[in-house]
């Protein structure tokens, strides 16, 4: 659904699913490849870009979803390169969903290029994130770690596989490939090197536990200042804002409990985190101690995320880490900052979210204050971040704006 300004409403759609499979066989109805998803995406966008362009209007608030009402759960599909050493390739089910909910990719573009967008999933009727100024921060920075280790582990997957090539070959890498930059730092025959690079999972995860963790942890500690800002007792005893406490101080202050299916996760990446860069790896009493915590059903969601036993990872009194770990690690830190983002939805007033989403905009504002375009640009701006079921009004906004001495003139 294209909104202009004037809000017109236009409204396109496009069907999507029961694919070829192969040349005996086709997808079901409710499978649905991801690469049709991003293709029908692109060409809306595109469609959308030349008709900013046609009409002269600079500026569209876009939604597009994928609305669902089978009997069977709606399966988006990708293409797993990960498993068994890139030699096999399998569809791989990157989101699922059930009856009632609606996946949607809420875009803003301002002609002539697009300025942004996200993917909400959420249910009918539900909370979304409220993408304030310190959240896309965060965001931005979990992206950019996750997107970074996995460029390694493909890296390391392509070099070896590139290096099957030179199997058997008596010279080192620097003579193979002499013109790549730092290679005499890897003077290793092909053989040596290829299986290096195969077994970097293990090393790419002990490396992306702590990176995610520390990007995450920061955005927590942000959260309870915002609390505090915002009048909520926040604990002010020594300690209350480390990693083994930041969660309750969060809540406590929130008044609510925090959730079981999230944060004794978090617990555990905390827990193998300290192990590691502390302790050469070895399993500690703390690790110990936070594994034989967990629930059954925390449990399974762990080995669902790790895609392997809770058992495995610990081998001779060492914590042995896989890809799947480095997984677990992000998805865990970004389900908590959803939660976070929630409840400071629920608990912040809306007069504190008019001022905080006013504040935002004006940092970046491109026209003059007191201006039909700058108002224009907050209500644009507030609607497409601020969300979370907030749906500020224009009332609220001017109040705001007004009571923050970005808006001086007599009229709105």
């Amino acid at each position: 659904m294209a909104e202009h300004p004037s809000r017109r409403f236009g409204h396109t759609a496009a069907a999507v699913g029961g694919h070829r499979m192969s040349s005996e066989g086709y997808f079901e109805g409710s499978q649905v490849q991801s690469a049709a998803v991003e293709c029908t995406i692109a060409d809306f966008m595109g469609l959308i870009r030349a008709t900013a362009e046609a009409t002269g209007n600079d500026e569209y608030c876009l939604h597009v979803g994928i609305d669902w009402s089978g009997d069977e759960p709606l399966m988006i599909l990708t293409t797993d390169i990960t498993v068994s050493r890139m030699t096999a390739y399998q569809p791989r089910c990157i989101a699922a969903v059930p009856e009632g909910v609606t996946c949607s990719l809420l875009a803003r573009l301002s002609a002539p290029t697009c300025c942004g967008f996200q993917v909400r999933c959420a249910k009918l009727g539900g909370m979304s994130e409220i993408n304030f100024a310190r959240y896309r921060a965060y965001v931005d920075a979990r992206v950019e770690a996750n997107n970074a280790m996995i460029a390694l582990l493909a890296g390391s997957r392509l070099a070896a596989h590139n290096l099957q090539l030179h199997s058997g070959s008596p010279h080192q890498l620097p003579g193979l490939f002499p013109a790549v930059n730092e290679i005499d730092r890897f003077n290793l025959l092909p053989d040596r090197a290829s299986q290096l690079l195969l077994d970097a999972d293990a090393h790419l995860a002990a490396v992306a536990i702590p990176y995610a963790l520390a990007v995450y942890e920061a955005f927590v500690k942000d959260a309870i200042a915002m609390l505090s800002d915002a009048g909520y007792a926040v604990s002010q005893s020594w300690g209350a804002l480390n990693a083994g406490r930041m969660h309750k101080t969060f809540f406590d202050a929130a008044g609510v409990a925090e959730p079981a299916d999230v944060i004794p996760l978090f617990h555990v990446l905390r827990c193998v985190r300290n192990a590691q860069i502390h302790h050469a790896g070895h399993v500690t009493a703390e690790v110990t101690e936070v594994l034989d915590s967990l629930t059954d059903a925390q449990r399974e969601r762990w080995e669902q995320l790790t895609m392997a036993p809770l058992s495995s990872m610990m081998k001779e009194g060492k914590l042995h880490f896989t890809i799947g770990h480095l997984i677990a690690a992000f998805a865990v830190t970004k389900e908590g900052a959803r939660r976070l983002n929630e409840i400071l939805g629920q608990k912040l007033s809306r007069e504190t979210w008019a001022g905080i989403a006013v504040a935002d905009f004006a940092e970046s504002a491109e026209h003059p204050r007191n201006s039909r375009q700058w108002k224009r640009g907050l209500l644009g701006f507030a609607r497409f971040h601020y969300l979370g079921g907030l749906n500020l009004s224009g009332e609220e906004l001017e109040l705001a704006a007004r009571q923050s001495g970005y808006w001086t003139a007599t009229s709105w």
